[in-house]
């Protein structure tokens, strides 16, 4: 059976804050699955993503978003 995991638990693997993922969630960045109107994050499906996410640096994330200013 697939593992759910809500969005704490998601922020807290990935690192991020739970309104950095929503954002990226309601941007259709990261994968989710809706149940009702819950939203979880299939356990296999992070793994993947996150393997499969590209790495930048502190710099390119600097530069990426002077750019978007």
């Amino acid at each position: 059976m697939k593992r759910l995991l809500t969005i704490s638990e998601t922020a807290i693997r990935t690192n991020l804050t739970e309104k950095a993922l929503r954002m990226r969630i309601f941007r259709k960045e990261f994968p989710f699955l809706k149940v009702g109107k819950r939203v979880f994050v299939e356990e296999g499906e992070l793994e993947k993503f996150l393997v499969l996410a590209p790495q930048i640096t502190a710099e390119e994330a600097a530069e990426r978003a002077a750019r978007a200013v």
